[in-house]
């Protein structure tokens, strides 16, 4: 069961729920030209330095990630 793909805003928490269960936030959703699915920018542990790019289709499956409030 996936989230709506609007769902994720900058300055949201996500979190792993297999190891290693880091913890992200959310920088950025944005799409490229061409390509059918936007990306999230993520800062790992809030690090803007530290950053993981996924497709949000990826962030929103509910077996991997939760958000956390």
């Amino acid at each position: 069961m996936a989230r709506e793909v609007i769902d994720f805003s900058p300055g949201e928490w996500v979190e792993e729920l297999t190891p290693p269960k880091r913890r992200f936030q959310i920088m950025a959703v944005h799409a490229k030209p061409g390509t059918r699915a936007p990306n999230v920018e993520l800062a790992i542990d809030g690090n803007p330095v530290h950053r993981l790019s996924l497709s949000i289709f990826a962030l929103a499956d509910m077996q991997r990630f939760r958000r956390v409030r």
